[in-house]
């Protein structure tokens, strides 16, 4: 329905115009789409919380909240982790709150109390969960690796948008706040990036993972505050330990190799899309 709508009441690009082709003017060229679009969604959200059917994806967050307080194993972790990054992909991204749901449960309380009890965070009882790995790791600028894909841009694309955007969204993105990128490149939906959206935050989470294995660094055990930089998290979550921020940088540079191919690739597709 969306895009029946932007296809019907969307205007043609004018090549007269100083703002045509840019981000700019094709938001003032579906105006009257995105008003409409926006002003049903937020009549069928009133309808739906008046009819209290919202109740049920929190019942869906809770149930998978319990269920991740008994599944601490790596599998589950990077299973887990997939389908968040899959749910937002396709738009649902109030669904995967992850960051909460690796906050809570039995797996953080038994690390953290060990972590007091013992006075480290070495060789607590459950290194490879949520709260450990996806957080501090698999979403370093939020859902998707999303500081990789902007750092990539800035390097690798020609694309003048793109790089308006990453210069709009890299401060939110490094606190882990992505919206503007997800939306604005775009990358929710684009099949162009499907395959590194999903496959940055499981090598993210690889590398930790056997970092934390081969006892190169302490599990992420302690926690820190909502808005905390991505590159800190690791680096605070464990104490300070400078190896958990040298894997960040890392899983960052290794992101950035990842996203590469396919920035450039959208590049040659906006070139083949001006010469058509």
């Amino acid at each position: 329905m969306t895009g029946l709508a932007f296809k019907k009441l969307g205007r043609p690009h004018r090549r007269d115009l100083p703002l045509n082709g840019s981000a700019v003017g094709r938001s003032l060229d579906s105006m009257w789409a995105i008003l409409l679009v926006l002003g049903i969604i937020l009549g069928l959200s009133v309808l739906l919380n008046w009819l209290a059917i919202s109740i049920l994806p929190d019942q869906v967050i809770l149930r998978l909240q319990s269920l991740k307080a008994n599944q601490t194993g790596l599998l589950f972790t990077l299973g887990t982790g997939l389908a968040a990054t899959s749910l937002t992909f396709f738009g649902l991204t109030s669904m995967p709150t992850l960051a909460q749901f690796g906050r809570e449960g039995i797996a953080s309380s038994a690390n953290l109390n060990y972590a007091f009890s013992h006075h480290t965070a070495w060789h607590v009882p459950y290194p490879f969960t949520l709260g450990t790995l996806y957080e501090p790791f698999g979403a370093i600028g939020g859902t998707g690796g999303t500081l990789a894909l902007v750092i990539a841009v800035f390097i690798f694309s020609k694309q003048r948008d793109y790089h308006l955007i990453g210069r709009w969204s890299l401060l939110p993105v490094l606190f882990n706040f992505n919206s503007a990128v997800l939306v604005g490149m775009p990358v929710i939906g684009n099949g162009l990036y499907v395959i590194p959206f999903l496959l940055v935050p499981l090598v993210n989470m690889g590398i930790a993972s056997a970092a934390v294995a081969l006892n190169l660094m302490p599990s992420v055990v302690f926690t820190v505050p909502l808005g905390t930089p991505g590159l800190l998290q690791a680096f605070m979550g464990t104490n300070g330990n400078l190896v958990a921020l040298a894997v960040t940088v890392l899983n960052v540079v290794v992101g950035v190799m990842i996203y590469k191919p396919f920035v450039q690739l959208a590049d040659q597709l906006a070139l083949v899309k001006e010469a058509a």
